[in-house]
């Protein structure tokens, strides 16, 4: 119960823009990423996360607002008051992790300027499935793309960056841990998951390389069978032909 009474409490004071901390009003910092669990089950199962979608905060005259990649939209500037409800209507639950120290105005200023430059492009999924750079970004894509604007690095390639990624790499690091905005309640990862999703990607990769590696070997093989096929029928047609009678059956004609 007491549990329910703080997770209303934080959702109220995250709706309005501010946290009330004693006599000071300490607004959502900028930087402050968003992740949703329980959302597209598709995303989840193929970055074996429960994480499904990410956004990142910047505050506009004390109001947080969302920006993300949104599947169906592309690139979108929302509140955080309209993204909490909206995923309360979904069934999702919404997460907020904030950086431990605010960001240097430079880097908040970058960070704002890229994204609001990002407004209107499209979403696609294939930069993440190919590994560069697209018209289109994904969710991850942006939030990382906006993390190195205000110089925080969690990889060399934003384009294969995942939800899960973005909050395991970043999570009891730089940054709080993941605090519960929305009612809707779907469990939490731990660091476990992001192992699990290391070795399953490692294998992958082994088993892309040896492919990679055997498919000279099979199409030399294949061709060679190619080249002999004809001598192979005539052999066998040749070797029908001695067949005794009561073995007859209709002869093809030769090749």
């Amino acid at each position: 119960m007491i549990r329910k009474i703080f997770t209303l409490l934080v959702i109220m004071a995250v709706s309005n823009g501010c946290v009330e901390a004693g006599d000071k009003k300490a607004s959502v910092l900028d930087g402050s990423i968003v992740a949703i669990t329980g959302g597209h089950r598709a995303v989840r199962a193929y970055t074996h996360s429960p994480y499904s979608h990410v956004g990142i905060i910047i505050n506009e005259n004390d109001v947080p607002y969302v920006y993300e990649a949104d599947h169906d939209i592309g690139v979108r500037k929302i509140s955080l008051k309209s993204y909490i409800a909206i995923a309360n209507r979904s069934k999702e639950t919404l997460w907020l992790m904030q950086p431990k120290k605010p960001l240097a105005k430079r880097h908040a200023n970058a960070m704002r300027r890229y994204l609001i430059s990002q407004i209107g492009r499209e979403y696609t999924i294939w930069s993440y499935i190919r590994g560069k750079a697209l018209r289109g970004c994904h969710c991850s894509e942006l939030v990382t793309n906006a993390l190195r604007r205000a110089q925080i690095y969690i990889t060399n390639n934003p384009c294969k960056v995942s939800p899960g990624n973005v909050v395991f790499r970043l999570e009891g690091t730089r940054y709080t841990q993941l605090v519960q905005l929305s009612t809707f309640s779907h469990p939490k990862a731990s660091s476990i998951s992001e192992r699990t999703q290391v070795l399953r990607r490692n294998a992958v990769v082994r088993f892309v390389r040896f492919s990679r590696s055997i498919r000279p070997i099979a199409s030399r093989c294949w061709k060679g069978y190619l080249d002999k096929a004809p001598l192979f029928r005539q052999r066998f047609y040749d070797y029908v032909q001695a067949v005794p009678a009561r073995y007859s059956f209709r002869i093809p004609p030769s090749i």
